[in-house]
């Protein structure tokens, strides 16, 4: 059905939408639809809202079906276990399954598809393993392929989910680091992948230069090939982070997004930073400990015979039950 829409970015998508229900502006049965990082919010009229406002064809949504949990047909007491969150790269969807819903496997990926049109391929993901980060995947609806497109704050990234680690999660993470950048920096990301956070702040932030850096091979290919297609001023590292920055310091800021083994790599990247330089350090931490994660990392600094004044500490996602991703961000002094 054909309607009118606002389109606005997908981070002030739950805020735009609350405010148009608030105004009696949006219009119900029709649902939201997205394209890369832009949301199109179905309304009702085009007077009154101070945003760009668009038409387009939108799906009808039935008031019965509110996520492929309708859709699928599994045993009763194993509804309970069905996924209520999945990860979206590109045209293929990531899920974690338990194990006693593995039989359906395919009736749940088949139902994903008919749920969300944009969806090609369905994959399971079975834990990424090893030191590259390398996630096992198992396609089991759809197309036969793990490598798509994903678009994220207009910039597009070739992705292989099985060869290189990504997280579109961490999208609003990846913003605000790049948003601390200041014109002039040398910057380092020490754990790249296929180039989110590198390639975001080349393109946004006016650096004197960036250092991608990832040991995967297969995430080094997708690196390149991402760097060239987004026209970024960056230079791509095969090899180990901690071999390679002290070719390149001192520098202003480093990037750890490696949480599961950043903290091995802390002392020996500080001393590679100038004084008053950043890094952002990640971690996995116990709920509740947050404060002695903080310390953990404060002590492999002076290890590294450095100092450092924490500007602030965030949970960026949930990991598990009862643990979180810690991000910190670090002034070396």
């Amino acid at each position: 059905m054909r309607s009118l829409c606002v389109e606005v970015p997908v981070l002030k998508g739950e805020e735009v939408r609350r405010r148009l229900q608030g105004a009696g502006l949006l219009r119900t049965g029709l649902r939201i639809e997205r394209e890369g990082d832009r949301l199109y919010i179905p309304v009702t009229s085009r007077e009154g809202l101070g945003l760009p406002v668009v038409e387009r064809e939108f799906a009808e949504e039935s008031p019965h079906l509110r996520s492929y949990r309708d859709l699928v047909e599994v045993p009763e007491p194993l509804k309970p276990l069905l996924p209520k969150a999945f990860d979206s790269i590109g045209d293929i969807v990531v899920l974690r399954l338990e194990d006693a819903l593995r039989p359906h496997e395919r009736a749940i990926g088949e139902a994903i598809l008919r749920w969300d049109r944009k969806a090609r391929t369905v994959a399971v993901d079975e834990g990424v393993q090893g030191e590259l980060r390398i996630r096992k995947v198992r396609v089991v609806a759809g197309e036969p392929r793990t490598r798509t497109e994903h678009i994220e704050f207009g910039l597009r990234y070739f992705v292989d989910v099985e060869r290189a680690y990504f997280s579109p999660r961490l999208g609003a993470e990846r913003a605000r680091v790049a948003a601390q950048v200041s014109p002039g920096e040398v910057v380092v990301d020490m754990f790249a992948g296929v180039g989110p956070y590198a390639i975001l702040i080349a393109r946004t932030r006016h650096p004197k230069a960036v250092h991608a850096i990832d040991a995967n091979p297969g995430a080094v290919e997708l690196l390149r090939e991402n760097v060239r297609r987004n026209r970024a001023d960056v230079v791509v590292h095969e090899g180990l982070g901690q071999k390679i920055l002290p070719r390149l310091g001192p520098v202003h800021r480093v990037i750890m997004d490696l949480p599961q083994g950043a903290r091995e790599f802390l002392p020996a990247t500080v001393p590679c930073v100038r004084y008053g330089g950043v890094v952002h350090f990640y971690a996995i931490a116990e709920r509740g400990q947050v404060r002695e994660a903080r310390e953990d990392a404060l002590v492999l600094i002076r290890h590294g015979k450095r100092n450092a004044q924490v500007l602030g500490t965030r949970i960026v996602r949930g990991y598990s039950p009862g643990r979180v991703h810690l991000a910190m961000d670090l002034r070396i002094i």
